[in-house]
């Protein structure tokens, strides 16, 4: 048995689900928990205890400090502290996105999940880790051409290991959709076009709004639903909220805002009727995506995507299969490709079941954690 100490940076909870990685590791530990694992995981603090996802075989502490206060050092001397009370139960530490702050003795995996964000950087170029999982093969290619495999020298040197995120068996085609009510006056004759992503500037709401705009031209039916703040995190929100607020005036102001819904972010176990209910997922992103889960969640649940391409997303599931590369620039065109029908689906959703199986990640997990070793490389140019 291989006991794993989890270190994360946003509150682990039941239902609120703002990203990619929050799924990811939802499902990762509730299936390794079955395989002889034992995990604690370290998070920030959480306002009611009773919100706190309870999986088996997963003990949760929600007793850090908010990772976004991070000039308070105050507050991180006693993230430090915890992580020390705790470290000596673990075989292995396994943080997500974030720089392990403290030398331990105790290998450590890093999953990293975005190559953009300033967090994700120092927590690579830290070089205090001893594996790091990558999403995918254009990842793990990015990130060997980054943290150059030949400047490591030693008996032992970290490496870099792709393993993809596992897919969800809740995700496929609902008929009725009718539960989508507590977050919107959902109707069933109306042309849902979903953006289920957080508000960052990096995202494209304004780009998706464009595309709405053409949409509403030619059939004042279409809808597009965007949701509201997504983090927990209350040095974020105000900036969340700037985001959504900028995109609600330019809809405002290029006259769509009647047909734009700002929506509450959907529970977990309803994320199948959210996509089983859209004509369209848009992923206007100019962001260098590592995986997308949103690509292959709507696939699953019979809704086409039309997407920028970017970073890994051509490569998760290949234009045709129920997945559309567009030209963002050119909203006229995005909307003629919505209303004419994007092929492939039943193919995109046979290509993702056979290339995303779970039993052979989970595989591809347990032999990480069950050979996880500190190593002894030292890296330099």
């Amino acid at each position: 048995m291989k006991n794993i100490l989890v270190y994360l940076y946003y509150p682990f909870v039941s239902q609120h689900l703002s990203g990619g990685v929050q799924i990811i590791m939802r499902k990762v530990l509730e299936e390794l928990s079955g395989h002889g694992f034992c995990f604690r995981v370290l998070c920030p603090k959480i306002k009611n205890s009773a919100d706190v996802l309870n999986i088996r075989g997963v003990e949760v502490f929600p007793v850090l400090n908010d990772f976004q206060n991070n000039r308070n050092y105050a507050e991180l001397s006693e993230n430090f502290s915890i992580i020390n009370k705790h470290i000596g139960w673990a075989d292995v530490v396994w943080t997500i996105d974030r720089n392990v702050p403290i030398k331990t003795d105790k290998p450590i995996i890093l999953s990293l999940n975005a190559h953009w964000y300033a967090t994700n950087q120092n927590a690579l170029f830290s070089m205090n880790w001893d594996k790091v999982i990558a999403l995918s093969d254009y990842s793990k290619d990015i990130l060997e051409k980054t943290i150059k495999p030949a400047c490591w020298h030693g008996n032992s040197v970290p490496t870099i290991e792709g393993i993809s995120p596992v897919l969800s068996e809740i995700l496929y085609k609902r008929q009725d959709c009718s539960c989508l009510s507590k977050y919107f006056d959902y109707n069933p004759e109306k042309k849902y076009i979903l953006f289920p992503h957080r508000p960052d500037k990096g995202k494209g709401h304004k780009r998706a709004i464009d595309v709405l705009k053409s949409l509403c031209a030619k059939d004042s039916n279409y809808v597009l639903l965007i949701p509201g703040i997504a983090t927990l995190s209350e040095k974020l929100k105000s900036i969340e909220a700037t985001i959504i607020e900028d995109a609600l005036t330019y809809a405002q102001d290029i006259g769509v805002r009647d047909n734009v819904i700002l929506h509450d972010w959907i529970q977990y176990d309803d994320l199948p009727y959210f996509y089983s209910a859209g004509t369209a997922t848009l992923i206007a992103s100019d962001l260098e995506e590592t995986f997308g889960m949103t690509l292959t969640d709507s696939i699953l649940c019979g809704c086409p995507v039309v997407s920028t391409g970017s970073g890994a997303l051509r490569f998760t599931v290949p234009d045709g299969l129920g997945h559309k590369i567009v030209d963002y620039n050119k909203p006229d065109d995005v909307a003629n490709t919505i209303i004419s029908g994007i092929p492939g689906i039943a193919d995109g959703i046979i290509y993702i079941k056979s290339t995303y199986n779970t039993d052979k990640i989970i595989s591809q997990y347990k032999n990480l954690f069950e050979t996880a070793q500190k190593t002894d490389g030292v890296y330099y140019e």
